[in-house]
This record gives C-alpha cells, structure tokens and sequence, in this order.
C-alpha cells in the first residue's frame, strides 16, 4: 500500500498502520503517536536529510588534483609522498612526443601505404637517413631535413644544410633487391641490405654502401661464395651455394635480423620458410641444417625453425638469439653450440616480433592481439626437436594491442624508456610501458589514423638528442615523433 500523509494521523511503519495524533495529556506514555514524539521525529527526519545532502555536496567538492594526473609533475609528487611508479620514465617520455614533420619521397601521393622501411643516424652532419619502399619493388632515400632550433622536420630547411661538399639530400632512388623481403641497415659497414623474397639464388642478400659516408658511389652485391670463408666460431654443417641446390621447394625469405657490430662473424640472419641462413660480410652463407634432411611437403616433416618473423640478438652476448614464428615458438639458440642443442617454449599464437626488454626478459608481439612479457627465469624450456605440451604464461600481458591476422604489422620498441610502440590493424598506433602494461597516452601518437595498417615503425636517436625519435610510415610518406614542444616559438 502507497503511503499517504493524512493531517491529524502518524504512520508507524512497524506495525503498517496509521494512528490518530493525540495530545500528550491523554496519549500512553512514550507512546509514538502522542504530539511530542511526531514533531520531534519530524525535526530529526529534517536534519538527518540535510546532513544527507551536505555529505553528498562534500563528496564533489573533494576532486583529485588534476597536477597529480600529469605523468610529469604528477609523478615526482607522487615519489614525495612514497608512491612509486614503475611506468613513471615511459609514460612522462609519451606525454612530450609531439608530431615534428615528414619525410617525403619521390612517389608521392599514388602509394598509400609503405611496406618497407629503416632508419639510420649514420648520416653526415647528424642526419638520419630513410630507406623505405611502397610496394616491395622500388626503394628511395632521403635525409631528414631538420632545422637545429626547433627540430621540426622539412624541405624548407634544405639551404641551410648545403655547403661546398657534394651531398644527395634526396629522394633519390636507391638500387635494391626486388622483390624484396626485408630490409635493414648495418652500422658495422655503413650499408644498406635488402634481401630478395625469392632467396633460392646464389646471391639473394645484396648490399649497398652509404655513398654519403663511404664517399663512393658503386653497388656491392655479395658475390664472394668460396667455400673458405667460413663464419668464425659459428657452428653450421653446410655452406648456403649447396643447400639451396639441394631443396627442391621454393625459399622464401621472411625477416631480416643485422647483426650487432660486436659480432665479428655475421653481418646478418635471415629468417625464410625453411629456417634461419646466416650470412658474414664476406658473402660466406650457411644454414644451421641440411636443407636436404626435411621434407617440406609434410607439415610434420618441417624444420622447427620454419616461418621465422621475429629475431633478435642479445645485447649482452651476440652469440645469443631470441627468434620466433609459426607455429608458435620462442627459440633461444646459442651460435656456437649445433642447433640441436637450442631451445624453445610454447606460446599462445604465431609470432611476428621478438625484442628483448632486458637480460631476461623477452617481449613477443603475435597473432590475435598476442603482445606479452616472458621472464625467462620462470619459463621451463624444451630442447629444439622437442614440442613443448603446455602454453608458457606470461610474466605480464599487455592488453588492448590490436593484430588480429596480420604478420607484418610494425612494432618496435626503446628499452632506455620501456616503450613499445605498436600498430594496430585498423590503422592506428600506440605506445605501452613494459614495466605495467599499460597504454600510455600520448596526443601525438594516438592522433595517427592511416588508410591501411601501418607496417614501418622503428625508433631512432638524432646524434645529438638525449632521447629517440619516432619514425612512422603511414599512408605515403614517413612522419617523424620526438620528445619536446612542437614549435618552440609558441608558448603550450
């Protein structure tokens, strides 16, 4: 029954009935219904309503301070008061990442996505240099015209680099392999490689010199495949010129991984879709295996090592690999130990990036938004030949990356700051701190919306800048990210 105030009666809600007010003189002692007690009770109805409604305006007066929530700022007052951050250094460095202009190239307008791209700061005058490609098919250069006050990038700072030397700023087109799989930059040679995506030939690694560093203007193939060049304390069990003679099914080369400069053997590996082939700078080829000794027909009689996307040589030993592909599987091999002696674990999906975070810790970007953390202290590895049962679990999963089936999409990542920067498939990138997992916000970044996925990402540090720059292929062009102010000029 609905509850009506009726003048002259009191509801009692115990017994759900209604009783006749009555004059203290003639109503029960401590009676509810007598005078006194109703006008008492509605006073403190009335207060209990009106500290109510103080209680609920305090609680909106009570705001966390926006400074707090400014990953600069916020975090050093955090530190004062005994909170600690783990992602404070890399969500500060995302927060100043600001848009500082383009790099632009010969194509212009009728490509609409850039398949292939490196950058490098072995430039004169402390230039980075671009190599990128549309299609796979062509490949141009060009130097990243910056202006020294406000650091923005653009064609309109070019007279201020010219002098008596005869430099190529670009976009110049660049001689390379074609089709290409891969492309990289050797510091070790001040040279460009690209690698064919048909990689059953005797020559399917070709390297062009920095003619602006090397003062040189010729193509240096690597045609020297005598069979006395071997690759130092490497072991291997046949040179290349012998093996792809020897495998009946077409290679195709999938990633390229160049080795540190304090690697003395290789300049680079390759990973195709029968395994890993190394490569020195001499032109002396080899595979860890007889390409011969696997059936390639039978998925069962595959190498192990097969599909390989992701490599990458430890910092703190070159000799030390971290490489993964499809099927899903980390591998860890040591170059100077026989192959079978290698190691591997089992992840959730197809892996397409392997970077290391730090002495053991690996992150694998992968498949159905796959981008995870492995401790490798906590992992239970198998040898090369035996199938890990169980799924690895992550020392941490970072959630919200978006890849769903593509194997190419760029990612790339700073250990200096723990930022990954990572492409989505609907054409967006991100950063995410290895150390908490989380997205980190920044409005530079989160403002890129290309056509097409972007599948070109790499830092790279200006010679001269404390912090690295974020290169970005997307749509035709290559857009640069660095840590300050947009225009110095205008106060922010």
């Amino acid at each position: 029954m609905e509850r009506r105030e009726i003048p002259g009666y009191y509801w009692d809600a115990d017994k759900k009935r209604y009783f006749k007010i009555e004059q203290r003189k003639t109503a029960p002692h401590n009676a509810a219904w007598s005078s006194d007690s109703v006008k008492k009770r509605k006073l403190e109805d009335a207060e209990a309503t009106e500290k109510a409604r103080q209680n609920a305006l305090n609680k909106k007066r009570v705001v966390r301070s926006e400074t707090l929530e400014h990953p600069l700022i916020g975090g050093f007052l955090q530190r004062e008061f005994g909170i600690h951050r783990r992602d404070h250094i890399a969500a500060s460095f995302a927060h100043g990442i600001v848009e500082k202009g383009a790099v632009e190239f010969t194509w212009g307008r009728q490509h609409t996505t850039l398949t292939h791209m490196v950058v490098t700061n072995r430039g004169p005058k402390g230039l980075c240099k671009v190599y990128a490609s549309p299609d796979g098919r062509v490949c141009d250069s060009a130097y990243t015209l910056r202006d020294l006050n406000s650091g923005r990038i653009g064609s309109k700072f070019r007279s201020r680099l010219h002098d008596e030397q005869a430099m190529n700023l670009g976009p110049t087109h660049e001689i390379a392999a074609s089709p290409m799989a891969s492309i990289g930059y050797s510091t070790k040679l001040d040279a460009f490689i690209s690698v064919f995506r048909q990689f059953q030939q005797r020559d399917p690694v070709f390297v062009r010199p920095n003619i602006d560093v090397h003062n040189l203007r010729r193509n240096t193939p690597l045609t020297s495949q005598s069979n006395d060049n071997y690759l130092g304390h490497i072991k291997t069990l046949s040179p290349w010129n012998t093996n792809f003679l020897s495998c009946r099914d077409p290679i195709e080369a999938l990633s390229l991984c160049v080795a540190p400069s304090t690697s003395n053997d290789l300049l680079c590996i390759v990973g195709t879709s029968h395994g890993l082939v190394y490569c020195n700078d001499l032109g002396h080829m080899a595979v860890p295996f007889p390409l011969g000794h696997f059936n390639f027909k039978d998925p069962m009689g595959r190498p192990p090592t097969s599909d390989t996307f992701g490599i990458t040589f430890k910092a703190e030993n070159p000799n030390v690999l971290l490489f993964g592909g499809r099927p899903g599987r980390l591998f860890t091999g040591d170059l100077r130990c026989q192959y079978p002696k290698w190691s591997n674990i089992k992840v959730r999906d197809a892996i397409t990036h392997v970077k290391q975070v730090s002495e053991h810790k690996v992150l694998v970007a992968g498949l159905r938004n796959m981008l995870s953390v492995f401790d490798m202290r906590y992992c239970t590895p198998e040898l090369l030949h035996t199938k890990p049962q169980n799924t690895t679990v992550p020392f941490l999963q970072i959630d919200g990356y978006k890849n769903g089936p593509y194997l190419d999409l760029g990612l790339d990542f700073d250990r200096d700051s723990g930022v990954v920067a990572a492409a989505h498939d609907d054409g967006k990138v991100a950063l995410y701190s290895v150390h908490s997992g989380r997205r980190l916000r920044s409005a530079g970044i989160d403002a890129i919306a290309a056509q097409s996925p972007v599948h070109c990402v790499q830092w790279e540090t200006f010679v001269g800048d404390n912090t690295p720059s974020l290169f970005v292929g997307a749509d035709y062009r290559v857009n640069v990210y660095s840590f300050g102010v947009r225009d110095p000029d205008v106060e922010e």
